[in-house]
């Protein structure tokens, strides 16, 4: 049962990131706004110390 948990919620987890992506690239192509790797990663360590 625990092996399944984990896989539904890796699952889970893999669907939402998925989602996020879809929303990241239709709100790219509306937005003529990009952003380098070095502002992206700037932001993820960011967000991992306030997470």
């Amino acid at each position: 049962m625990k092996r399944r948990m984990g896989a539904y919620e890796n699952l889970q987890f893999d669907s939402e990131v998925y989602c996020k992506l879809q929303q990241a690239e239709q709100e790219a192509m509306f937005n003529g706004r990009r952003h380098s790797s070095e502002e992206v990663l700037a932001a993820m360590k960011n967000a991992i110390e306030w997470g």
